[in-house]
């Protein structure tokens, strides 16, 4: 069963599966970086100054 269990993960899909969900999460991880650290602040920059590293921002509309 163990024999079995091994030749089934090593299979080419299993481990194409793996490399890709690690790969998602890396590029993911990335592209939040470069968005709070280097678009926002422009962006903020833009608005008048806004610093949207400021969690407590939120807009009441009536």
């Amino acid at each position: 069963m163990l024999k079995e269990f091994r030749n089934f993960i090593l299979t080419g899909n299993v481990v194409d599966l793996t490399v890709a969900v690690i790969l998602a999460g890396a590029v993911g991880l990335v592209v939040t970086g470069f968005t709070n650290d280097m678009i926002m602040p422009i962006v903020g920059h833009f608005a008048g100054g806004i610093d949207f590293a400021d969690s407590n921002m939120f807009l009441i509309m009536k």
